[in-house]
């Protein structure tokens, strides 16, 4: 009988066919944190956010005239 205590269920190691799949989503994460960062210093955030304020308004406006 194996001892099971040795290596939890769901573990990944090197062996198992889903570290390839961890590594990939781990570097996938990395380029999107990267790209991010990039986007922070390219963004006005008073400007998004009276975009983004004036979209809330308009879609407040029109359900209230639907209603």
């Amino acid at each position: 009988m194996s001892d099971l205590s040795q290596t939890p269920a769901n573990s990944v190691t090197p062996q198992s066919p889903f570290a390839d799949d961890f590594q990939a989503l781990k570097e996938k994460v990395i380029e999107l944190e990267r790209q991010l960062a990039e986007l922070r210093d390219t963004i006005d955030p008073d400007s998004f956010n009276k975009r983004f304020s004036d979209a809330i308004t308009d879609s407040n406006k029109e359900l209230c005239r639907v209603v």
